[in-house]
């Protein structure tokens, strides 16, 4: 130990150099704990009390406000739970994967009445309504009266119940940003709960006559309701271009409207067939923007109006780009109604208006069987009746007992008798094999009257 000058005794050197790799150690260790385990407040501290006491009363108004408007709009909502469209038969073990691997087969889908017995809803193409959510019996069946396949809006007959008239609200009349209430459903029922949309800007669709509101990161499930916080019906949320987005309230109630007011639900359709102008077809054609026709239904509404090689630059004055999005806006139209095309042909401009009608063909008259060999595998299906079960393209490779039969065989197997009534085929169609029952009569000479 050394003594100073004072007569006071100090720490070693080495005893010094300890104790600071020490306090060093500590501090370091702590550091890395403050990393490792980062503590959270309690109490936000940042911000002042009068702030934190605003925000509360703030979220309970909110709260307050989205029971207000359960109560308004409760009697005029309804829970369908839909099935996918039935699969495709026959099935490979990769079809029972992909299927298993895929989000739940049953969805729950909010529907708004629009009528005591009457429902719009947002359903998959080809879906099957099993039931209503949250209740059972005959008396909460539900059915799809018709479905738009364009804007897959779908006209709902319910169960009868009081409704309540709803006020509708344009999506231009929104003052951006505010709180929406989301309205969607469960195998309970309704859930409600609110959304901040922040911005108004809005994209125009080939399918809605009135732009669409972007839903940008808002995760919103298809077929869900937005309604005003003060009960006021916004829309319907939609995929569209594979981003979520709102339809206007009026356009979905008049597409509803529309649907249940006509039997069929048939899309507009001129009977032609466009393809994307690419830079070579740009060239050749002396046009440098629009669709080109590339086929023309002799039996479609723009026979005689429009040819291969037409290009099609706009309709009813607006430009058009995309085959899709042209297509679309003739399927959204109904049937009887004009669309004024502006065409390019052969190098000059002119305007066609063209009738639109629809895709259903008159019933053609029952066809009579017609085969061809298809060597080393059986015999080709060329047409057939459309009750028989075979359709133009399949690829008979046996015939009861028969391996590849010929033409000639297949008619005389579809000529005798069986006890059943039917003659069983193995066929090839689409790349995979199935069994077709094929209906037979004594005496026939392979043709149907």
């Amino acid at each position: 130990m050394s003594v100073g000058p004072s007569g006071g005794s100090w720490l070693s050197r080495e005893t010094r150099l300890l104790l600071l790799t020490v306090a060093v150690c500590a501090i370091a260790l702590v550091g890395l704990a403050r990393l490792r385990f980062p503590e959270r407040p309690v109490v936000d501290t940042a911000t002042p009390p009068l702030e934190r006491l605003a925000a509360r009363a703030s979220y309970d108004e909110l709260a307050a406000d989205i029971r207000r408007v359960e109560g308004l709009i409760s009697p005029n909502l309804v829970v369908l739970r839909t099935l996918p469209p039935p699969h495709t038969e026959p099935r490979a073990i990769r079809d029972a994967l992909a299927e298993a691997g895929s989000p739940s087969r049953v969805r729950h889908v909010a529907a708004l009445r629009i009528g005591a017995d009457a429902a719009l809803a947002v359903i998959e193409a080809g879906a099957r309504i099993d039931g209503v959510a949250g209740a059972s019996g005959p008396a909460m069946s539900a059915d799809v009266v018709a479905a738009d396949p364009v804007r897959r809006i779908a006209y709902v007959r319910v169960a009868g119940a009081p409704v309540r008239p709803l006020p509708t609200v344009g999506l231009a009349a929104l003052r951006m940003p505010l709180y929406v209430v989301v309205v969607e459903g469960t195998e309970a029922g309704v859930t409600l709960r609110p959304v901040f949309l922040g911005r108004g800007d809005r994209f125009d669709s080939a399918r809605w006559s009135r732009p669409l509101l972007p839903l940008g990161g808002s995760v919103i499930a298809p077929g869900a309701l937005l309604f005003t916080l003060a009960g006021e019906f916004i829309g319907t949320a939609v995929i569209e271009n594979g981003s979520p987005a709102v339809v206007e309230a009026s356009d979905v109630v008049a597409a509803a409207e529309a649907i249940g007011s006509r039997a069929s639900s048939t899309p507009a359709d001129p009977g032609i067939t466009v393809q994307r102008l690419s830079p070579s077809l740009a060239a050749a054609l002396d046009v440098s923007q629009g669709v080109v026709v590339s086929d023309v239904d002799p039996q479609g509404s723009a026979a005689g109006l429009l040819e291969v090689e037409d290009v099609v630059t706009t309709v009813d004055g607006r430009p058009i780009g995309d085959p899709d999005t042209f297509l679309l806006n003739l399927a959204s139209r109904a049937v009887g109604d004009r669309a004024v095309l502006t065409v390019t042909r052969g190098g000059q401009p002119q305007v066609v208006t063209v009738p639109l009608g629809s895709a259903e063909a008159e019933p053609a008259p029952p066809r009579p069987f017609a085969f061809s060999i298809e060597r080393g595998l059986g015999t080709r299906v060329e047409s057939a009746p459309d009750v028989s079960g075979l359709v133009a393209g399949d690829v008979v490779t046996r015939a009861g007992t028969i391996i590849a039969p010929t033409p000639a065989q297949l008619r005389r197997l579809l000529a005798e008798n069986t006890p059943s009534g039917f003659l069983t085929l193995v066929v090839r169609r689409d790349g995979r094999q199935r069994l077709v029952a094929v209906p037979i009569e004594k005496g026939r000479d392979g043709t149907r009257p």
